[in-house]
């Protein structure tokens, strides 16, 4: 379609010529950004404007376009493209038939969020990989990145060894994936103390296997309430000949 200017002021006396500059030359498609049309003489209210693959086709490029603004000697043109390619800039003064190029402006392809980089501690979610930025590449405004799992939430799989335990003071510290694995045992878990240092209650006496059982915390504890999901330490490192 044809995108009629709409300019403030009036025509101008002299003979009008059409504009002869473009910028910029390049733009993203999905961007929104504005064109400069300069160099003119005598631009009108009534001169059209239109992008096109090329100006003597009746068919425009498929983009959402404002009001031309400006008069005289420049105009401007607010864009936003859905396609890509390069397209001739076309003027056509009022009352005439013929389009003049004005020159060609390319529309790239803008960068998708798999293309970003993410700073320490993010990662590209899978869902947002497709996404497609504001710009040929990526920045922190596109919202690509998210943060990786920390080890409070993780250390079910990061702790998950029976030698290790979580780690309180680790709560806060991300793991460097998106989510936290086994191999984050150092920088989530701590090791667990191992039974032969527990001291069994009256009554009880250690297992025969204590070397390779594990209390539920990185020191074994006499214990008043169950540590889940390990349940009491004396079921984990004592035998019970009494009923408890």
């Amino acid at each position: 379609f044809v995108m009629i200017a709409v300019l403030s002021l009036p025509l101008a006396a002299s003979s009008a010529h059409p504009p002869t500059g473009l910028a910029p030359a390049t733009v993203t498609n999905g961007e929104s950004t504005t064109i400069q049309l300069t160099g003119g003489e005598g631009l009108d209210i009534n001169d059209g404007v239109k992008i096109a693959g090329a100006c003597d086709q009746a068919s425009t490029a498929a983009s959402q376009i404002g009001l031309l603004s400006g008069g005289g000697t420049q105009m401007s043109l607010p864009v936003r493209f859905a396609e890509t390619g390069v397209f001739d800039v076309c003027y056509q003064k009022r009352g005439e038939e013929k389009w003049s190029n004005v020159g060609k402006l390319t529309v790239a392809p803008s960068g998708t969020c798999l293309d970003s980089i993410c700073p320490a501690g993010q990662h590209i979610p899978r869902d947002l990989e497709s996404k497609r930025c504001r710009g040929d590449t990526c920045s922190a405004s596109d919202e690509c990145c998210t943060a990786n799992q920390n080890c409070r939430d993780g250390a079910a799989v990061a702790c998950s060894a029976q030698s290790m335990v979580f780690n309180v003071a680790a709560a806060s510290r991300v793991c460097p994936k998106a989510s936290c694995v086994v191999e984050d045992a150092a920088l989530c878990c701590a090791a667990a103390d191992i039974c032969t240092n527990y001291r069994c209650p009256s009554g009880y006496e250690a297992r025969s296997e204590a070397s390779n059982r594990y209390c539920a915390g990185s020191e074994c504890v006499v214990d008043t309430v169950a540590i889940e999901p390990h349940g009491f330490e004396i079921q984990i490192c004592a035998d019970a000949p009494l009923s408890i």
